[in-house]
């Protein structure tokens, strides 16, 4: 049986909440659902794992580019498209710089992050180069290690999104086979979206797998707390502790070494329960996999 924001708030009441205001209820709610993200952050919960399947695409460079002092690219038998903002702008006449697109314009226009200064010119040879991917819009972080289509497993290397920016300018917009990822929430013109980088650029298109940890969805008066009922005693001990401790303010519960425990003891319940199941690397892992087992969830051990 669901759960709803109305019955966290009869449980803080029986524990010592006492704001009933207008402004009391949407404090206490706002309050539960960052309970609720906290206790889902505090471990890879099986509950909260979900596929992601990333499409790697290779570098475009139909057509050609006029280039001028300004942040406008103008091509000329280009088919540009939405895709492109976010993504790198690579100028073999500029092969010193690393440009970023910030924006779409039409099949022919693209905007990019600065002024190009490099030297102007027209009909010159170019690459749009894919470092950008977009993440699941309920993505928290990465969860186990990621396959390609043949399951065999990708030793990214991970790092910092400023690692990542570094990279990128050492290496002048290298294309390759990409070895290092960073993840990171935003980006030119889609801010609120959630996205991987990876170093160097895809020089060919393939098909990433992996899992992640979901973003609880966030509870409402009609949308009910997607805490899973059967831990719901985490949310309720977590929740009575720190009522007790400031009235809705928080006593930092959930680090202390009892609280903790708990939580151990919850999460390998959770495995057991509804986790990933494991097999190993080899031939038949990777039959299973590009027979799209993965969707099961599969979390392959070496």
């Amino acid at each position: 049986m669901a759960y709803t924001l109305a019955d966290l708030r009869g449980y803080g009441a029986q524990h010592g909440w006492t704001d009933v205001s207008a402004e009391g209820i949407v404090a206490f709610d706002a309050w539960a659902n960052d309970m609720i993200q906290r206790l889902a952050s505090a471990r890879n919960w099986p509950s909260y794992r979900k596929s992601y399947y990333l499409g790697l695409t290779a570098p475009y460079s139909t057509g050609t580019v006029t280039t001028t002092n300004d942040p406008t690219l103008t091509g000329d038998s280009t088919t540009w498209v939405a895709g492109m903002a976010g993504q790198e702008f690579f100028d073999a006449a500029d092969s010193v710089r690393v440009y970023q697109i910030a924006e779409f314009t039409t099949i022919t226009a693209l905007e990019l992050t600065q002024s190009y200064i490099g030297t102007e010119a027209a009909g010159q040879s170019y690459e749009i180069r894919y470092v950008r991917l977009a993440m699941p819009p309920d993505f928290d972080r990465p969860s186990g290690a990621m396959y390609d289509q043949s399951g065999r497993e990708l030793t990214f290397q991970r790092v910092s999104l400023g690692e990542w920016h570094a990279l990128r300018m050492m290496n002048r917009g290298k294309t390759s086979i990409p070895t290092h990822i960073a993840w990171d929430s935003g980006g030119p013109g889609q801010a609120s979206s959630k996205y991987a980088y990876v170093h160097p650029a895809p020089s060919a298109a393939r098909i990433i797998r992996g899992t992640y940890q979901a973003t609880p969805v966030t509870a409402t008066a009609s949308v009910d707390p997607d805490w899973p009922l059967k831990f719901r005693y985490l949310l309720h001990k977590l929740l009575r502790k720190e009522v007790a401790v400031a009235d809705g303010g928080g006593g930092g519960t959930l680090e202390t070494e009892e609280f903790q425990l708990l939580l151990d003891e919850a999460y390998q319940r959770d495995v057991q329960t509804s986790g990933p199941f494991e097999i190993k690397q080899g031939a038949r892992a990777s039959a299973l996999v590009q027979a799209d087992i993965f969707k099961s969830q599969i979390n392959i051990a070496e």
